[in-house]
């Protein structure tokens, strides 16, 4: 696996995971009010944020995105563009 560690502790990965298995391996200290947002490649400093929420009410929708960076420790997810609004 290509992970790797960036200095806030965001963890990202070559081969992205969907949300739903990222949440099927969780520890009893991660967050389970979660942010879910989207990377704009053209504009990454507007993330645009898609959930936010318990991590038993999300949609499917959202739970089958590929997730490119997060910390499970604080709840923050990062998808890639997608067709979700």
């Amino acid at each position: 696996m290509n992970k790797f560690r960036i200095k806030d502790k965001t963890t990202c990965i070559n081969h992205p995971p969907t949300l739903k298995e990222l949440l099927s391996h969780r520890k009893a200290t991660d967050k389970s009010n979660i942010d879910v947002s989207q990377h704009n490649y053209k504009k990454p400093e507007e993330p645009k944020t898609i959930y936010v929420g318990h991590i038993d009410n999300i949609p499917e929708e959202i739970l089958n995105l590929e997730i490119i960076a997060w910390s499970k420790k604080d709840g923050i997810y990062i998808s890639k563009n997608s067709n979700v609004s």
